[in-house]
């Protein structure tokens, strides 16, 4: 009995210390910046900073889902909550109202999502039959990795940071499928929904990688009917989750054509293998944008120990060197200029694949460094500490120098626990991302609020912005029945006087003309549909079901090392 109780004791310990290290680890990650008092460039700044004060404004309300933006954005009644997943942007949004200082909460977002890729990471790389110790060295090794830190500070590219969160446990699910665990799709399903509710091209680079990886495995399984199987169960449980993302952006995309967001020559945004290996080699977190020296080191050791790795770690190194090489000019990337592939944009956004991967292949290393049996167990552990204080040494170093760069200084901050230092805080850039086609021969009319009233043009000033709302106050909106108003015509968008619903339709200009018998202030707001308050339930289910499975697993696990810990009798 004693030597149970001591191992449950054990146990409750080394999970007390891991969750507390995590919790304090997620405070290290924000630390270097948190400091400063204020928030300065990154790539996505102004762009993700106005989403989080939009979605902060709207849980005031207690609006979770907000789809016209309207406090930001220019006031122009911008549905990018259609556009652009906001529901894993809500844990971020939280966190900004409850902190006094809201430079706190933003970055307060941050180390939560931090802290949620280190647990995730944890779980998935016990769940690769890894010791404890290797699992929690593999989670600080990703979550500290330069790229994972480069998405979050460097290009504050919010979308992206967070889909790393749930990486992991995505191609864990996928993994479990192709290696017959079938009863393990429902991680696939989860991970990959979150991350189309956190970055759409995340989830189109995620799915790229998934299908090559699937069309390979050709060459070494013989049982296909089994993972394709599961794995449209997995894809139909993935669109069940996201619908409430999905379902709305579709229902746009079917009723007006838009032009491709910001599209870029993916052979100009390429760079150099030379230039790529220095800035790993320095460890970089600026421009060009790289894999960092834990991963370079990684691809190094991996090729020497390569075979010692087991199955899953040679693919992995595999993968995740070809992935690397082939993100720099190397690659022929002008190729795939006119086809689908061009909309991922930079080719570095690939690296996200090649971190996970290569912390795979870490782990396999760390595997293989405690069997030796040359050392002894004092310098082992001595060893492995070393190593942690080394990934969060190296990681602090070059936190220090991105610190210090000139685009970090106090001259470039963009916002402050006073709110944004931008004289325009509601920055109209990137509205011409989601415009509809149509409107964009009129977009400098549509950013500068210039109505038609009786066939002529005026300027609006008097815009008041509510949760989900825009309201037209101007004296000559309000005396007139008539008004070409400067909002881009949506499906779902609805104009309202005096608290009734008016006729809207759509004008020359591919904007909200509102024709009605009445007068008074124009409020604009977007109607949901029948199908978008569906998606909405049909999500939650989804949501539902996953915290059922995994609180099951959880159990069972508990279960059964409660068993595996009893005495056995004699």
């Amino acid at each position: 009995m004693d030597s149970k109780h001591n191992a449950v004791l054990k146990n409750i310990f080394i999970g007390t210390f891991i969750l507390g290290s995590f919790l304090i680890l997620s405070y290290f990650f924000v630390c270097p910046l948190l400091v400063k008092g204020f928030v300065s460039y990154g790539d996505d700044i102004t762009y993700q900073v106005q989403r989080i004060l939009e979605l902060s404004h709207n849980l005031k309300q207690g609006i979770f889902l907000p789809f016209v933006y309207t406090y930001s954005f220019g006031q122009v009644a911008f549905p990018l909550g259609i556009f652009y997943p906001e529901i894993t942007l809500i844990p971020s949004a939280l966190l900004f109202n409850i902190f006094n200082h809201q430079v706190t909460g933003i970055y307060a977002g941050i180390a939560f999502y931090a802290l949620l890729t280190m647990i995730f990471t944890y779980i998935i790389f016990r769940k690769l039959n890894h010791s404890w110790v290797v699992s929690y060295i593999a989670a600080i090794l990703y979550t500290f990795s330069v790229y994972h830190t480069i998405d979050a500070f460097t290009r504050f590219a919010m979308g992206e940071y967070i889909a790393m969160t749930f990486l992991p446990v995505a191609f864990y699910g996928f993994y479990a499928i192709l290696k017959g665990k079938v009863k393990e799709w429902p991680y696939l399903a989860f991970g990959l929904s979150f991350i189309l509710l956190s970055h759409v091209l995340s989830t189109f680079i995620v799915v790229l990688t998934m299908a090559v990886i699937w069309l390979l495995s050709f060459l070494w399984k013989s049982n296909h009917f089994q993972s394709i199987r599961y794995l449209a169960i997995a894809g139909i449980a993935t669109l069940f989750s996201s619908a409430i993302f999905w379902v709305p952006f579709v229902e746009q995309q079917l009723f007006q054509k838009y032009n491709q967001p910001s599209p870029i020559s993916m052979e100009n945004s390429s760079t150099n293998l030379s230039e790529l290996l220095i800035s790993a080699i320095n460890n970089s977190m600026l421009r060009p944008y790289s894999i960092g020296l834990t991963m370079l080191l990684t691809m190094i050791f991996g090729g020497i120990f390569f075979r010692r790795l087991n199955q899953l770690e040679k693919y992995s190194y595999l993968i995740a060197t070809f992935i690397f090489v082939g993100s720099s000019a190397v690659f022929p990337w002008v190729v795939f200029q006119k086809t689908p592939i061009s909309v991922i944009q930079y080719s570095f956004r690939l690296f996200m694949i090649s971190t996970l991967f290569f912390t795979v292949v870490a782990a396999g290393l760390l595997k293989l460094f405690i069997q030796n049996n040359t050392m002894t167990s004092i310098m082992k552990q001595l060893s492995l500490v070393f190593l942690v204080l080394l990934i969060l040494g190296s990681w602090s170093q070059s936190m220090q120098k991105l610190r210090i760069n000139p685009l970090q200084n106090v001259a470039t901050k963009i916002f402050t626990n006073s709110g944004p230092q931008s004289k325009n805080p509601n920055n109209s850039t990137f509205v011409e991302q989601y415009t509809p086609r149509k409107t964009m021969p009129h977009f400098k009319e549509l950013i500068d609020h210039i109505a038609i009233i009786n066939h002529k043009k005026v300027t609006l000033t008097r815009i008041v912005a509510k949760p989900s709302k825009q309201i037209y106050t101007e004296k000559s909106v309000i005396y007139a029945k008539k008004v070409d108003l400067p909002v881009s015509y949506y499906k779902n968008f609805v104009a309202y006087r005096n608290g009734k619903q008016v006729s809207t339709i759509r004008s020359s200009r591919n904007t909200l003309l509102v024709n009605s018998k009445t007068t008074g202030p124009i409020t604009v707001a977007y109607k949901y549909s029948a199908i978008d308050k569906f998606s909405v339930l049909v999500s939650i289910a989804s949501w539902i079901v996953f915290l059922v499975f995994f609180c099951s697993q959880g159990f069972q696990y508990m279960k059964k090392r409660w068993s595996s810990q009893t005495p056995s009798s004699k």
